[in-house]
Parts: C-alpha cells; structure tokens; sequence
C-alpha cells in the first residue's frame, strides 16, 4: 500500500507532537493516520520511531591506519604489484602474517 500524503512547507517536530504521536500510536492508528491528525508527512513519523534515541545515532569516527613508505620507488613500478621482504615488515605485520597459516 502506498501513502502519496504530502504536506506543504518543512515542519519540525515539537514537545506535543512527541507526546501525541506516542500516544496516537498506542491506541492502534496507523502511521499514515497519525501524519494526517497531526499535519505532519509520513516520513517525519516514521523517521521518529527509527530514530528513538538520538544518543545512539551519533557517528563514531574510525581512523584506519596506513601505510607511510610509499608502495614503488618510481612511476614505471606503477603497473606492477608491490613486493615485500621479510626484512621490511614491521612486528605487527609479521604477526598477522604468521596467525594466517
């Protein structure tokens, strides 16, 4: 079933549209029903229950680490792939490389 309800202008959500969305929702009103008592669009109301708690959708940054050395020494290496010496891997690299086999 698709809900073509759209409404005009950018509304944001306030304290009583919280409360009675919940409240709406409780008493067994569908989703697109809750969007029109409530002159909000059916996205707005269905964003609020996937976003309950904003606590858990901030971004956590990863940091990847990377490699300092470059790959080849100059351009004409560049179609060819890298090779390594067992000499030049760090401690961390040979221990990965070792719980591997």
């Amino acid at each position: 079933m698709k809900y073509v309800y759209k409404r005009e202008g950018k509304k944001f959500l306030t304290e009583f549209h919280r409360r009675h969305i919940v409240l709406l929702a409780q008493t067994g009103i569908t989703i697109p029903a809750i969007a029109e008592k409530l002159d909000l669009s059916v996205n707005v109301v269905r964003k609020y229950f996937t976003k309950w708690d904003l606590a858990k959708n901030n971004v956590s940054p990863a940091y990847l680490g990377f490699k300092k050395q470059a790959y080849y020494k100059d351009e004409n290496e560049y179609g060819s792939y890298p090779t390594y010496r067992w000499e030049d891997l760090s401690q961390s690299e040979i221990d990965v490389y070792l719980k591997q086999k």
